[in-house]
């Protein structure tokens, strides 16, 4: 291309030329890291047409406002090594409004501050950032002047280091008024690995005023000032503490134009907050965590109900909240007018009531956009019976009865979401479904993409928990009616008695052939099950039926009862085709579905369901891990394991079966065409000689 055509070309076409050298995935960024840096700064320097397009694209995106530093003179500045994080940049002198001549020539061309991930640039400078000494410097010489005028994206992070949020307190010189996107996640040195979910018993922890969260409250007082355009805002302050919180509500109030809203973790909303995003009128994200401690009953009333004249949340999409109890969600989706809500996330970290649950899916069904809704996702960590709890105390940890199951009739409600596409009930309670209730589930939700039913934390692997009885006393699977006490106790007693009488009694010793007598073999199947477990009712044919009826299932998390006999013999030895039956189904999370031939399991799951990789059962949760500690390839069962670690072990060799079959059954196939075309080029032959002409 001659240079009068390149002159007529416009600076948006140059750019996107130049654009072509960043690479746009991780692969291609492996290859090229530090290459398109070099490539367009020699375009710059050489080429007059290029130089500004060049500059731009180079300076578009960058970690941290240390890369901006290192264009002043050496003289300027200092680098020294910190933790694994990288280079930290400090001043060696304070700097002079002269000096920033160069510096801020290419900070208007910023666009876009992310630390850490831009992959085209070398290693070093993706992890390189300034100390906040470096951010004081800057605003004594900027004044009200913003550093990134242009800038539109700024995803800060500093995690596991000392003094995070200081460097807040001259953080505004990165808001310009083009500022879109704004996420800050600081955690103080110590914090990380710590428990992310907030404190709901009591009141906060004290901060100490010298942490430096002060200053978040500030940059979010200016922010509002500086930006007011701003379209998405995302905070992970830890520690945090209420006045974080407080200054959060008058912050939304002024921020008209947000679409996005993620207050996580450590930083929740208050009352007036909440109010706030309600009559945002743009808002579609919305991700926050409500607090105990800034909650009353008498702050509910301050959402009004919904009604036609006034809409909260017009056009809110997303919804995910983390609360103490299922009170907030409830009262907040009642007053949600938007009729284009498709995901819905609730998180109740406290227990709950039994009833709540029934209550949160009746409310949930009469939502305006139940129609449309695809995504629901709810997860309970405790549910217990509020007649049983203790002294009027619902926090007692004291189980006097299990929670009644959750059945297919607990989900009548939600079975007018005709379009859900993912489903996951992550709730701590007994689940109650058999084969006929899996089929009427296939049938409402055709579209069904993933499907759990309390498979994360199945009723028995708590030590809490008891078996599903009435309020008379409990009954030990298999035994005896005891108390949930004594249940324990009598588990605990034949496992002592067991102990005495040696650990070989297993063992032929008198050589007739018998391995231990009937009661061993009772007590090793009854007695060592959880003590709240009870045999799922859904079969195999069930799974089957779920997988036929929603042909885009990809994910299942569904307790059954993995015995082939009682799957009819037509169905386990002809075995359905697999072009027709699970063509997506390769996940299945098991919770306590137990087996006990796991070759005619891998067998059967090999011809139905071919695409399976990964299977995980919560046996291990039961029981020890023995068959996470066996040697690679020894697939034997020990006669002392107890039958919780039999289970397990035999789910993972399922796993490992069901490629194996899959190949072979693979091969059959291949094979099978094969004949087929040798006995159609037979016949063909046969008639082309038996033919008069032949």
């Amino acid at each position: 291309m001659t240079t009068p055509a390149l002159s007529r070309l416009s600076l948006d076409v140059r750019e996107a030329i130049c654009r072509q050298l960043v690479p746009v995935d991780e692969e291609t960024a492996g290859l090229s890291s530090g290459f398109a840096c070099h490539t367009l700064a020699t375009l710059a320097r050489t080429c007059r047409m290029f130089h500004d397009p060049a500059l731009n694209v180079l300076w578009e995106n960058i970690p941290d406002i240390a890369v901006l530093v290192l264009t002043l003179p050496e003289s300027c500045y200092t680098l020294h090594k910190e933790g694994y994080l990288g280079e930290v940049l400090t001043l060696q002198r304070p700097l002079d409004s002269k000096e920033l001549t160069r510096l801020l020539s290419y900070s208007r061309r910023v666009r876009l501050l992310h630390w850490g991930v831009l992959r085209h640039l070398p290693m070093r400078l993706r992890l390189i950032r300034a100390a906040p000494t470096v951010y004081d410097s800057l605003a004594e010489v900027l004044h009200s002047r913003p550093l990134l005028p242009n800038v539109q994206i700024i995803r800060h992070t500093t995690l596991d280091v000392k003094d995070a949020h200081m460097v807040l307190r001259s953080f505004h010189i990165l808001f310009g008024p083009q500022l879109q996107k704004l996420h800050i996640t600081l955690q103080e040195k110590g914090q990380l690995g710590s428990p992310l979910e907030f404190h709901i018993n009591g009141s906060r922890p004290p901060v100490d005023p010298a942490s430096g969260v002060v200053h978040v409250a500030d940059v979010l007082t200016k922010l509002k000032d500086l930006s007011p355009c701003l379209r998405e805002l995302e905070l992970y302050v830890d520690p945090s503490d209420n006045s974080i919180a407080r200054v959060v509500a008058p912050l939304l109030c002024s921020l008209h134009h947000l679409t996005i809203v993620r207050l996580t973790h450590r930083l929740p909303v208050t009352s007036q907050a909440l109010v706030s995003l309600a009559i945002l009128p743009h808002l579609k994200h919305l991700d926050f965590t409500s607090d105990r401690v800034l909650w009353s009953d008498d702050d509910l009333e301050l959402l009004p109900p919904r009604h036609e004249r006034y809409t909260a949340f017009p056009a809110l999409r997303t919804l995910m909240i983390k609360a103490p109890t299922l009170s907030l969600p409830m009262k907040l989706l009642q007053v949600v007018s938007s009729s284009c809500l498709t995901e819905l996330s609730i998180y109740a970290m406290d227990r709950v009531p039994r009833q709540d649950i029934q209550s949160l899916f009746f409310t949930i069904a009469a939502l305006p956009s139940r129609h449309i809704l695809t995504s629901f996702f709810v997860e309970i960590e405790d549910v217990f019976n509020a007649e049983d709890a203790s002294a009027g105390n619902p926090a007692s940890p004291l189980v006097v009865r299990a929670p009644s199951p959750i059945t297919v009739r607990t989900l009548a409600p939600l079975l007018s979401l005709g379009m859900m596409q993912d489903l996951s009930l992550n709730i701590h309670c007994p689940f109650d479904f058999d084969d006929a209730a899996l089929v009427k589930l296939a049938k409402t939700w055709p579209y069904l993409n993933r499907l759990f039913l309390g498979i994360h934390s199945p009723w028995g692997v708590l030590a809490s928990d008891v078996p599903v009885a009435s309020s008379s006393g409990v009954q030990v699977p298999n035994g005896p009616t005891l108390s949930p006490r004594q249940g324990h106790e009598h588990v605990i007693d034949r496992a002592v008695q067991r102990q005495d009488n040696g650990d070989d009694d297993n063992e032929d010793e008198d050589g007739d052939g018998d391995q231990g007598t009937d009661e061993d073999e009772e007590f090793k199947k009854d007695d060592l099950l959880p003590y709240a477990w009870r045999k799922p009712r859904a079969t195999l044919l069930g799974i089957v039926a779920l997988a036929k009826m929603c042909p885009h299932l990809s994910i299942l998390g569904v307790q059954f009862d993995a015995d082939l006999a009682r799957v009819p013999p037509g169905v386990r030895v002809k075995g359905p085709k697999t072009e027709r039956i699970g063509r997506e189904l390769d996940t299945f999370y098991l919770g306590l579905s137990p087996i006990e031939d796991p070759f005619a399991v891998a067998a059967f799951l090999s011809d139905v369901f071919s695409r399976v990789e990964f299977l995980e059962s919560s046996w291990d949760l039961a029981g020890e891990e023995t068959a996470e500690n066996r040697d690679e390839g020894d697939l034997r069962e020990q006669h002392w394991w107890s039958l919780p670690q039999r289970y397990q072990a035999r789910w993972v060799h399922v796993q490992e079966l069901i490629p194996k079959f899959a190949a072979v059954r693979s091969q059959e196939r291949r094979w099978k065409r094969k004949v087929k075309v040798h006995e159609f080029l037979a016949r063909f032959a046969a008639r082309f000689v038996a033919s008069p002409g032949g």
